[in-house]
């Protein structure tokens, strides 16, 4: 697992990739349990189950998080901090992860690529979702 910070120490993004994921029965997760979206690796063995359950409703927060997960291709992915300061470039493949807690980023593609979004909604349009860099 990778930490992105920017020049403050201001954590920006984490990257995971395959070989952070759990390999034995049970489960790890990679952020602070503070965070508005979680993100772990879990592993269940054959024959293995979880009992059934709902979530409680915690308490909202405005924080943008967002996740990015790689399926296909390769992407090239710019982070930058809160005020649009560019921090680091690095690489994504398939498997790799992107949690992007806060500041920006960019990708460039240069190959067809196919990513998994996972982010806090509600979601009203471009205009009031993103502040362009």
């Amino acid at each position: 697992m990778k930490t992105i910070c920017g020049k403050d120490g201001k954590e920006l993004a984490l990257v995971l990739s395959t070989i952070d994921y759990i390999t034995g029965e049970g489960k790890q997760f990679f952020n602070n349990s503070d965070d508005v979206l979680q993100i772990g690796s879990l592993f269940f063995g054959k024959d293995s189950s979880v009992k059934p359950h709902l979530h409680k409703v915690k308490e909202s927060s405005n924080l943008p998080m967002e996740i990015l997960l790689v399926l296909a291709g390769e992407i090239q992915c710019g982070i930058y901090d809160d005020n649009k300061r560019f921090v680091e470039a690095i690489a994504l493949r398939v498997g790799d992860i992107l949690v992007q807690k806060s500041g920006g980023h960019g990708f460039s593609f240069s190959s067809d690529a196919r990513l998994l979004e996972i982010k806090r909604g509600p979601y009203h349009g471009k205009a009031s979702d993103k502040e362009m860099i």
